[in-house]
C-alpha cells in the first residue's frame, strides 16, 4: 500500500464520516465536528472545495449521483441535501412535516442503494429511525419510535426495499419497507 496524511487545506477536528462519488473513484467527501465537509482528489493529494454547515457526529454522510446528503447533530437543518458540483444546498429536510423538532439529533442517514425514493435517519433525543419520500418533497412516511437508546448507524440493503439500524441498546434492528397506496 501507498499513500499519505493530507491535511492542509483540511479538517480542525474529529472527522466523522466519508463517502467516495458513486461517479468518480477519484474523488471523497469528509465531513466531521468541525462544521465542514470538505471535497478531495485522490490524485492531487488535496481538498478542492468545501461546505461550512453540516455538524457531523456520526455516519450521517451518503451520496447519490451528484446529490450528498448530511445529517448533524443539532437542534436545526438536521438534514440537508447539496450540489456535489457546486456545493450549494439544494433544500433541507424537515424531521416532521412543517417543521424540525430541536431534539432530532441525526447521527446516521443514508440513501436507499436499490432505487431513488428514499432516505433512511437515525437519531439520539428522540431515539427515532424514520424514512422520507423523495419522490413527495422528502416528506416522512415512516418511523419507528421510542426506542430506549439513540439510532448510530443505518444501513439500506443492495438489492431490496429492506433497511436495517443499531444503536445504544446494543440490537440490530432490521426492517422491511412497504408502501401501500391511500384510497380517497
Amino acid at each position: 500500500m501507498t499513500g499519505g496524511i493530507w491535511q492542509y487545506p483540511g479538517h480542525s477536528n474529529r472527522i466523522f464520516s466519508l463517502k467516495y462519488s458513486p461517479l468518480d473513484p477519484n474523488l471523497i467527501v469528509s465531513a466531521g465536528w468541525d462544521n465542514t465537509l470538505y471535497f478531495w482528489d485522490v490524485r492531487d493529494s488535496k481538498s478542492f472545495g468545501s461546505i461550512y454547515g453540516p455538524s457531523v457526529s456520526g455516519d450521517s454522510l451518503d451520496i447519490k449521483g451528484k446529490t450528498v446528503l448530511t445529517g448533524s447533530w443539532r437542534s436545526k437543518d438536521q438534514l440537508e441535501l447539496w450540489d456535489f458540483s457546486s456545493r450549494k444546498k439544494i433544500t433541507g429536510i424537515n424531521w416532521e412535516k412543517g417543521y424540525n423538532p430541536e431534539r432530532a439529533m441525526v447521527y446516521s442517514c443514508q440513501f436507499s442503494k436499490n432505487n431513488d425514493d428514499s432516505i433512511v435517519a437515525g437519531t439520539s433525543n428522540l431515539n427515532e429511525v424514520k424514512i422520507f419520500d423523495r419522490k413527495n418533497d422528502n416528506i416522512g412516511y415512516g418511523k419507528i419510535s421510542d426506542l430506549r437508546k439513540g439510532v448510530y448507524s443505518v444501513d439500506f440493503g443492495n438489492t431490496s426495499d429492506i433497511f436495517s439500524f443499531c444503536g445504544g441498546d446494543g440490537h440490530v434492528h432490521v426492517v422491511q419497507i412497504t408502501k401501500t397506496k391511500v384510497v380517497e
